[in-house]
């Protein structure tokens, strides 16, 4: 795949993730097969991940999406969500990087 449709994937990656959250902050349809109800599953999830690259993107994401999944009150818990919003911030880089090499 070329950097473009790289690209132009993560853009809509990233676009589905931020209506993800925000869906599943509301009413609708549970987006995994079950509701994250522990910020420590969560905080785990996120601390499992080293550094962003392109073997940990579906890691980085499935930890996105369980901390979009939990209730506010846990939420507020996640310590580490900089942390994890720091790593999704980081693809556009390293598509970057792959084209420059």
């Amino acid at each position: 795949m070329d950097i473009k449709k790289k690209l132009a994937a993560l853009t809509i990656a990233a676009t589905l993730s931020f209506g993800i959250c925000a869906h599943a902050a509301s009413e609708g349809p549970k987006l995994l097969p079950f509701m994250y109800t522990d910020s420590d599953e969560v905080i785990a999830m996120i601390d499992s991940i080293e550094k962003a690259d392109l073997t940990t993107e579906k890691q980085i994401e499935e930890a996105f999406l369980a901390y979009c999944e939990l209730e506010d009150s846990a939420k507020v818990k996640v310590t580490n969500y900089e942390k994890l919003n720091n790593l999704r911030k980081e693809f556009p880089q390293l598509y970057n990087a792959d084209a420059e090499n």
